[in-house]
């Protein structure tokens, strides 16, 4: 009977180190964990998984942007540099264009100094022809009616030509005086003739596409006395 005490005894003394040894034990093992010695084995709280991965997400001073914030960084920098380099191809193509123009108009100027007066040429030179056609007639002319006829040709020949060109003959004989296309040199006095009324074309006048080329010089009726 007493063996058996003892070792139930032993059995209970075992038990209590036993549990001592672990943290919340009993007997000895009780200091171990819970008076003095908490610290040995205090469970610690569990890190917030929000904050961890706040952490985590959040770069540091030096992190650099990732392939999305570069991208987006690049994106205007690319525009703007395909714009500039458009407005560059403009620009030249402008300035081509620009030294095209003025050389073509300095062409054209060239072109008019040269040739300007081609249609004056080729509008008498019908004239001259009967010029020289008359001159070589006149030295075997017997007749002076031949002669004239051959002026008064050459005349209509120069009117025609005048035609072809523009001009207008003023020929104001018997007209109201106008200063702003006749030229008085002088007053004749006349009875017949209302005053202020051209009475002699002492040179006839001309206008180039209605414009006055050249007025008319001529005499002026006023009333006798």
């Amino acid at each position: 009977m007493m063996e058996g005490t003892e070792e139930q005894g032993d059995e209970g003394h075992g038990h209590g180190h036993g549990q001592g040894g672990c943290c919340g034990g009993y007997g000895h093992g009780h200091g171990g964990c819970g008076g003095h010695g908490h610290g040995g084995c205090e469970d610690k709280p569990a890190p917030d998984a929000s904050q961890e991965q706040t952490q985590r997400q959040a770069p540091g001073p030096g992190t650099d942007l990732d392939a999305a914030e570069v991208a987006e960084v690049a994106d205007p920098v690319v525009e703007l540099e395909a714009q500039v380099s458009r407005l560059k191809e403009d620009q030249l193509r402008l300035l081509a264009e620009m030294e095209n123009v003025r050389k073509r108009a300095a062409r054209d100027v060239e072109s008019e100094r040269k040739y300007g007066l081609e249609r004056f040429v080729e509008a008498f030179l019908p004239v001259k022809d009967s010029l020289d056609l008359g001159a070589a007639a006149a030295d075997k002319a017997t007749d002076i009616e031949t002669l004239k006829e051959g002026g008064r040709l050459t005349s209509k020949m120069f009117e025609e030509a005048f035609a072809r060109l523009g001009i207008e003959t003023l020929d104001p004989q018997g007209s109201r005086f106008d200063p702003a296309f006749h030229q008085a040199i002088g007053m004749q006095e006349s009875a017949e003739t209302e005053p202020n009324t051209v009475v002699v074309v002492v040179q006839k006048g001309y206008l180039l596409h209605k414009r006055l080329l050249r007025p008319a010089l001529v005499m002026v009726a006023k009333a006798p006395g």
